[in-house]
């Protein structure tokens, strides 16, 4: 599944409960007008090694201004998400409520996170960890200063990842352990322990995927199993066969049909993907596509992230043998029609960089991408500046590109939100 290059899914704090402080992030007075969509992109400051937000045009990429943080944020990041008329910054030990137009502190909560909480609606829900061996799932109340949270729920152990979809939040102690609890009473409502790693990937469309199991992730109930499909071999007899369910809808799944020519070694060399969009009543192949390829030195692998109207958001691993050691990693991202009617279309024609973790706002979907040297020997250090890009999801094109508005930052820790029509959108928003 797609790695996260965000850095922030798990963080460690010093402070134990939920307090307000009145820190003021600087003396500056920036006045912001904001157009219509607003990107707010969190990064390092490369002149004071500091945290900053940079604010752009999010339909044009043009840069507006940049919010400065303060020493006490004690961090070099902080994730930005917007809603309900405030910027919040989800920094280490802080949750700050921030104008939106000026970059001032309206309000601090100090929270004891686990894991980088979500914002939905006029609510966060989070992990923090309440002593040295002792976690908690909260809620907190985003439109104003709290005096305590909502509620809080005792854990067994540590988390590694939550998630909001149709008033439920969703737990997962570990790999092939979820919890689902009502987000407003807090009560149990079912739990999974599978046999193979849950994804949530599809939870967009209420579906949780284990392995080739298919629960419906409203109720946890096991509403199909996905079987290998029968392709003709594409090389020749002893073809080496690998099938993998990637996603699936409450109606249809795909599976990914890898067929691998087999050397004289007893390994192989060239291997050929295809996707195909099945019937999850029947369990019939409706349709098939050629999905990548590649020589087992320059292997290309593809994955579904998620669905996007008609169509599938699509992550591509690209590896070839570097300059003079090791591997020269990059992946991109593209696009495939749902109904497998066409072959994947990237969003961008060559292979270089690392791309982020994206979110979608409107037709648009944001990520960035950080360049490492072609040479792959450690450490990987970036030489060229980060790139904010921003893709039509109707045309598959570049609506635009920026490396210039961040300071000639060079980087991994990077993180952003769309504002537009006042709601947000964030990796962190669900």
């Amino acid at each position: 599944m797609k790695k996260v290059y965000l850095l922030l899914a798990s963080v460690t704090l010093l402070l134990f409960s939920c307090k307000k402080d009145g820190k003021k992030p600087g003396s500056e007075q920036i006045n912001v007008s904001l157009p219509d969509s607003t990107l707010f992109v969190n990064t390092v400051d490369p002149t004071s090694g500091g945290s900053a937000i940079y604010i752009l045009n999010a339909a044009t990429g043009k840069s507006l201004a940049k919010f400065t943080y303060p020493a006490d944020a004690s961090t070099t990041w902080s994730c930005p998400v917007a809603g309900n008329n405030l910027l919040y910054t989800l920094q280490t030990t802080k949750i700050n409520a921030v104008d939106i137009h000026t970059g001032q502190l309206v309000w601090t909560d100090a929270v004891n996170n686990a894991l980088t909480p979500i914002l939905h609606q006029q609510t966060f829900f989070g992990v923090r960890k309440d002593n040295i061996s002792s976690y908690e799932v909260y809620a907190l109340d985003a439109t104003r200063q709290s005096n305590d949270f909502l509620w809080k729920f005792g854990l067994s152990g540590a988390p590694i990842q939550i998630n909001y979809y149709n008033e439920l939040l969703y737990v997962f102690t570990d790999a092939t352990h979820l919890t689902a609890m009502d987000a407003k009473t807090v009560s149990v409502k079912w739990s999974i322990a599978a046999a193979s790693n849950i994804s949530a990937n599809a939870l967009s469309d209420g579906i949780l995927i284990a392995g080739n199991i298919i629960y419906n992730a409203s109720s946890g109930v096991q509403i199909g199993t996905a079987g290998t499909v029968d392709i003709p071999l594409f090389y020749w007899p002893g073809t080496i066969v690998k099938s993998q369910l990637l996603y699936a809808t409450p109606t249809v799944y795909y599976v990914k049909t890898g067929h691998y020519r087999p050397d004289v070694y007893g390994g192989y060399d060239f291997n050929q993907d295809f996707l195909s969009e099945v019937d999850l009543a029947s369990g019939t192949e409706k349709q098939r596509s050629k999905f990548s390829d590649g020589y087992i030195l320059v292997p290309n692998t593809n994955t579904i992230t998620q669905r996007w109207n008609n169509k599938l958001i699509i992550s591509q691993y690209h590896m070839q043998p570097a300059k003079f050691d090791g591997s020269y990693i990059s992946d991109r991202y593209g696009s495939i029609p749902a109904d497998l009617s066409a072959e994947p279309v990237f969003f961008e024609t060559d292979f270089s960089g690392r791309s982020s973790a994206y979110f979608i706002a409107g037709n648009l979907m944001y990520y960035f991408k950080v360049f490492l040297p072609p040479t792959a020997i450690n450490p990987f250090v970036p030489t060229t500046a980060n790139q904010f890009l921003a893709i039509d999801l109707v045309t598959g094109k570049q609506q635009w590109a920026n490396a210039k508005s961040f300071d000639d930052y060079k980087g991994w820790a990077m993180a952003a939100c769309v504002y537009a029509g006042g709601k947000g959108y964030s990796p962190f928003m669900q």
